[in-house]
Formats: structure tokens, sequence, C-alpha cells
């Protein structure tokens, strides 16, 4: 899709207009831009409207320094949150008709999750310079559809009024608790992850096969967790101590190096603020040698846990994650171009708090991706890993009437 025809699609002429308050054409384009950039880029964008309106008809396309910085400075979570707000629900379903999305007639059109693929969309032109594959209709999949409880009642109280469940020893319970059950993996936040998580696969998908794959994936996973679990560490002892601007991301390394020795002792690994995940995704897209700078990042992680409690734990912790790979590309700049993408989808992830682990979105993602790529493959993702319900019901049925609980495990 070419970005003629991206703006195109919110053009209403004179009567209407897809993005609220922008009617002309010039303003479409004007628009977008300035929902993709944070403010402090605006500088790359023009003043003058006429160049808008040049932008959408193609009569002139915008610079090669525009797209790539938007590429490199997305703001993903400002574009959704605008783009959902100021959409036209008088012409939504239009303008979904228009990127090929097929709505029922009683569905209600899911704006957020259709401005997460319109972001997507813009990204994906941004990194091909006014040009990119069509992903709005893929990523617009709206999880199985589930019902409200009334409507669940409504369709079911007719067949079961009462139930036993194996939660209470026989007792009958009310339909509400069997319900309670159903909903089980409905998780805070994985919807939006799992069309993520969708995302990367489709673009990362080609030469190489789809579990030999999720050692990318899972290996990007953990390097982030990783980076944001030692940033995160090493900020709250900051924070706490009275200094509430540091952050370890904007450090040095060489003064970070002074504290390598300590946070070895303390947390069995050390990773550099240049290494971080964050900053390497921030230089990935005019980094040449991405390749080699994963490779060395991921060395030194390992290397950083050698003599340490925790060494046998990072020994070739991503020995799976060969960035020479032909896997990945015949060249290195092909290499590195499914680096980048890697590296962007999964920092778009909404995965929280690495503190918060009431919600574990980092170990929801890894079950949602084996069991994808474990499916793709013809294995079964039971064979790596226990599903997170499956366990929340064992340990129900193992505990179900015990008042004291000394632990619970899986043989």
């Amino acid at each position: 899709m070419k970005h003629t025809e991206f703006f195109a699609k919110f053009y209403m002429g004179r009567s209407s207009c897809g993005i609220l308050g922008h009617k002309s054409k010039e303003k479409i384009p004007e628009y977008f831009m300035s929902a993709a950039l944070p403010c402090e880029h605006y500088d790359v964008l023009p003043t003058s409207g006429s160049t808008y309106g040049k932008w959408f008809d193609g009569t002139r396309s915008p610079e090669n320094t525009v797209w790539s910085t938007i590429a490199k400075y997305f703001d993903e979570d400002a574009f959704i949150d605008k783009v959902s707000e100021d959409l036209n629900d008088a012409v939504l379903r239009q303008i979904m008709r228009d990127f090929l999305i097929t709505l029922r007639e009683d569905e209600t059109p899911d704006k957020r999750l259709f401005a997460f693929a319109l972001a997507k969309q813009f990204l994906t032109i941004a990194k091909g310079c006014g040009e990119g594959d069509d992903v709005v209709k893929d990523l617009y999949k709206p999880d199985a559809y589930i019902l409200s409880f009334p409507e669940y009642v409504e369709k079911t109280q007719n067949k079961y009024e009462k139930t036993e469940t194996p939660f209470s020893d026989g007792e009958e319970r009310m339909l509400e608790e069997v319900y309670v059950c159903n909903v089980l993996s409905s998780r805070l936040g994985t919807t939006r992850n799992r069309h993520t998580e969708r995302f990367i696969a489709d673009e990362l998908r080609g030469a190489v096969d789809g579990w030999d794959f999720k050692s990318y994936v899972l290996g990007t996973m953990f390097y982030r967790y990783i980076s944001e679990n030692l940033t995160a560490y090493i900020n709250k002892g900051e924070h706490e101590a009275g200094n509430a601007q540091f952050d370890y991301a904007r450090m040095s390394d060489a003064e970070a190096e002074e504290a390598r020795e300590g946070l070895v002792e303390e947390k069995g690994f050390f990773i550099l603020p240049s290494e971080l995940f964050c900053n390497v995704r921030a230089r990935a897209l005019t980094d040449e040698n991405l390749n080699e700078t994963l490779e060395r990042v991921f060395r030194n992680i390992e290397e950083s846990a050698q003599g340490s409690q925790s060494e046998n734990s990072f020994a070739g912790l991503f020995d799976d994650f060969d960035v020479n790979s032909n896997k990945l590309g015949s060249t290195v700049a092909k290499r590195n171009e499914r680096l980048v993408k890697l590296l962007d989808g999964v920092a778009s992830m909404k995965l929280g708090s690495v503190q918060d682990h009431e919600i574990d979105a980092f170990g929801d993602a890894y079950e949602y991706l084996m069991t994808m790529y474990a499916s793709n493959a013809g294995k079964s993702g039971g064979e790596f890993f226990t599903p997170a319900d499956v366990s929340e019901l064992l340990t129900r049925l193992g505990t179900a009437g015990k008042k004291k609980i000394n632990k619970v495990y899986e043989m």
C-alpha cells in the first residue's frame, strides 16, 4: 500500500470526513504525520499546506528523511490514542470496508483495534519510504466473541440453571460462578499483545521455519525482559535514595562499569546502558552492523555472569539466536532488516511493568507463541509447557477444601 492510497481512504469529500475536523486533502496527511511523531520531531514536517496536498495526490512524495524519522521515533501509543478518538463513527464502516475489513451487521467496530492496525500499517509504509505491504485486514481480527454475562445466561439458562463444579466439593453453584471459569483465560491486556504477536510472525515469516523462528522471538522477548528488569532494579534504588530523575538507560557505560561487580552479585548478570534492549532498538534502523551488535550484546550478557552463582543459567543462553543465519536473509542488509522488525515488534508488545507479578504478561506471551509455533509445526505446545489455565485448574482441584497449603507443584 502506498501512502497516497492510505490517505485517500480517509477523504470523504467536502460533505464529510474520515477523521473528525479534517475534511480537506491537505489536512489528512498532516494529521497522520503529526500523529505518528512526538512533537519534538515535528521539525522534519513541512509547514506549508500545499506540500501536504501534493503528498496526498502523489505529485510529490515525503523525503526519505521524513519517513526514516517516523520509522525511528514512531509513537505507537500516542498514534492509537489519537486516531481511535478522532475516527468518525458516521463513516467508520465505509473506511473499514476500504481496508477490506468485513463486519457483520450486528458487529460493533472495535475502534481501538482498528487504530492499532492502522498504526502498524502506517509504520510499515514509513519503513518502506512511502510503500509497504497491506497489513490492516490481517491485524483486525478480534478474538473469539465473548458474550456478556446477561447474554450468556439468556442463551444457556434453559439448558443449565445450576450445575456442579469440581471446585466446590460437589455443591451446586449458580451459573454466574461457572461463567467465571469460562473466562478464566481472558486476562487484562492479552488481546492487543496477541495481535502484535501475530503481526511479528506475519512480518518475519519467510525462509525461517516457524518452529525454528521461535528462538528469535522468544530470545528477543527475554532480552527485553532482563534489560527492563535490571533497569527497574537500579532505578528503584536510586529513586529511593532521593535521585528522582535518575534513569539507568541514560547513564554512560563508563559510569555504569563502576557498579558491575555489585550488580552481578545482586542480580546475577550485568548489561551496559548502551546494550540495553531499548537503546539497541533505538539505534537499530541506522545500525548497518546490527547483527554484529546483537551478537556482541548477547555474548557480553552471558560472559557477565561468569564466576557468579548464575553462571550455569546464562551459559549459552542465546546460542539458538543465530544473527548470521542465511535463514534470516541472504545478505547482511536483509538479515538486519528482519532483525529491526523483530526488535520493533517485541518493543510494541504491552507487557507492563516487570515488577507487576499479578499479571504475568511475559509468561502469557511466551505461552501463546509456543502454542502458535508448536501448532504450525505439527507439535503440541503441552510438550514444552503447561498452559496457565491447566495449572490454575489443577491447583484449584488439589487445594479444594483445604485451609492450609504448604506448596503446590507439578511432576
